[in-house]
This record gives structure tokens, C-alpha cells and sequence, in this order.
């Protein structure tokens, strides 16, 4: 009976392992594919965390968010924003503070005034496609927000899903990668996310 030795095993692995990398790597936009999943999967995992401080109610600067908890996206920019949404009547919609209106990923200190949770970035690598919509009948630029931005809203204790105020059965967020690939992340209104 003949066996393989470990030698003879090493050798098929290391052979195997760099077969691999070369078929990774050879395709050309092979790592911004994959960074590109990556980003989609991330966003995905936002939401979902932001579905869950609506529904646990999550307080903000020490009260609970009467319009919920939501993500401000905006095409053109290398980030978006969780944030809570503030005020005595909530608009279903991000409201920078002053000092963030110009530019609300690269402002160094966050206003007192702004609904701003957390700022999360883009890898270089990835946009928002500007052809992005709200459900067939809504186009991104006919109904969307200031500046092209598309703010996702989880409003409890229903936990209806706003966007940009206007409550619809579903949003998209289409991400390209610099090579031109492409992952539509669509929400439906009870909330769920799904990547395509």
C-alpha cells in the first residue's frame, strides 16, 4: 500500500495555494470586486444595526430620537452618516448641523446641533452610482434630498422605514467600484436588506 508522504502533500498545497492567488489576482478588478462585496455587506450590516437602535430605542445626547435612528447617503461623498432623528416633530430626513453642511465627512468636530451618530467611510475604491432610485415611479434626483442624498429612516414603535420622509415599498443604493462593477442594496419597507 503506497501513501502520500507530507512532503509530497506540502508540495500539492503550496502548488494548489498559488494556482489561487494567481486566478485572483490576474483578473483585473479582482480586488476591487471583492471590496465592492465587502462595502455592500458593510452597509448591510448598518442598517440592521440601525433598525436595531430604533427598536430598542437607543438613546442620543440623553434622550430617545422621537423620529427613530436612520443613514444619511449622499452621492459624491466618501461616507455616510447614522444619525438620530431629532426634534420635537421629526422630519424623517438628516439635519447637518452648521458647521457640517459644507461638507459632512471631513468636518474635524462634530456641531453640538447635529444628528450625527456616527460617520462611516467609503474604501477609495467605491461610490454611490448617481442613477440610485426610490421604488419604480421615483427617480433619485426628482424626489431625493439636498445634494443628492438618500436618508433611510427606521421610525419606531412600528418601525415604519421613511425614505427621505415619504414612506414607499422599497429603496435602492446602487455602489460601483472604480472598474464598473456594480451591488444594488434595496430595503424594503418592513425593513428588510437584500444584496444583489
Amino acid at each position: 500500500m503506497k501513501a502520500f508522504s507530507l512532503l509530497e502533500m506540502l508540495v500539492s498545497i503550496s502548488v494548489l495555494v498559488i494556482l489561487a492567488g494567481l486566478i485572483l489576482f490576474v483578473r483585473p478588478g479582482a480586488p476591487q470586486t471583492y471590496e465592492l462585496l465587502n462595502a455592500a455587506q458593510r452597509i448591510e450590516a448598518e442598517l440592521r444595526k440601525v433598525q436595531g437602535f430604533a427598536v430598542a430605542a437607543k438613546d442620543f445626547k440623553g434622550a430617545t430620537p422621537p423620529g427613530g435612528w436612520g443613514i444619511h447617503f449622499q452621492v459624491g461623498l466618501p461616507c455616510y452618516i447614522i444619525f438620530a432623528d431629532l426634534g420635537a416633530s421629526p422630519n424623517e430626513r438628516y439635519d447637518p448641523g452648521v458647521s457640517e453642511q459644507a461638507d459632512i465627512c471631513n468636518t474635524a468636530k462634530s456641531d453640538p446641533a447635529t444628528e450625527r451618530f456616527e460617520r462611516v467611510y467609503f474604501p477609495s475604491t467605491i461610490k454611490i452610482k448617481n442613477d440610485t432610485d426610490v421604488s419604480p415611479a421615483t427617480t433619485f434626483t426628482g424626489a431625493w434630498g439636498p445634494g443628492n442624498g438618500l436618508d433611510v429612516i427606521y421610525q419606531p414603535p412600528l418601525l415604519k422605514v421613511f425614505f427621505n420622509n415619504t414612506l414607499v415599498n422599497s429603496g435602492q443604493l446602487i455602489l460601483t467600484s472604480i472598474v464598473g462593477d456594480t451591488k444594488t442594496i434595496t430595503i424594503n419597507s418592513v425593513g428588510n436588506v437584500i444584496i444583489q
